[in-house]
């Protein structure tokens, strides 16, 4: 008696891998945007009028940017300040001067944020490789399994 046994692999790698850029982009942006959130509570608001000398407010600069697609892998920056806008004094405000005090901002946010960051990366990771394994659950008619 001769039996032939063939089978078939269905690599799925390159899927898993895009699907997991999309969700960990999604999960770099929803924390990008909390970071920014805790960052513009931690500055308040200036209650100084915009004028020339004083171009505008520090928290309305903080904001969030997906990376480039082309040249880094998905994540998410927050920035401060606006240089086109002559707001350039968010590294003063962080660090300080010599003659004044520093008032950390954007370090307390990410702080605040680093353990959420970390679950929802995992969290994303998680939920794009179980999208291709729920699709494997389904028996193909030729596995040979009664159903």
């Amino acid at each position: 008696m001769k039996v032939d046994v063939a089978y078939k692999l269905n690599w799925s790698g390159d899927e898993v891998v895009k699907e997991m850029e999309a969700e960990l982009m999604k999960s770099s942006m929803s924390t990008a945007n909390r970071i920014v959130i805790a960052a513009k509570s931690k500055v308040g608001r200036s209650t100084r009028p915009i004028t020339e000398k004083h171009p505008g407010h520090l928290q309305d600069t903080i904001r969030a940017r997906a990376a480039r697609k082309k040249k880094w892998k998905p994540g998410a920056f927050v920035f401060a300040g606006d240089r086109t806008q002559g707001i350039f004094w968010h590294y003063f405000v962080e660090y300080g001067t010599y003659d004044k005090s520093a008032h950390p901002f954007m370090r307390p946010a990410v702080d605040k944020n680093f353990n959420f960051m970390r679950a929802e990366s995992e969290h994303a990771a998680k939920r794009a490789i179980n999208k291709k394994q729920r699709g494997k659950t389904k028996h193909s008619p030729n596995w040979g399994g009664a159903r």
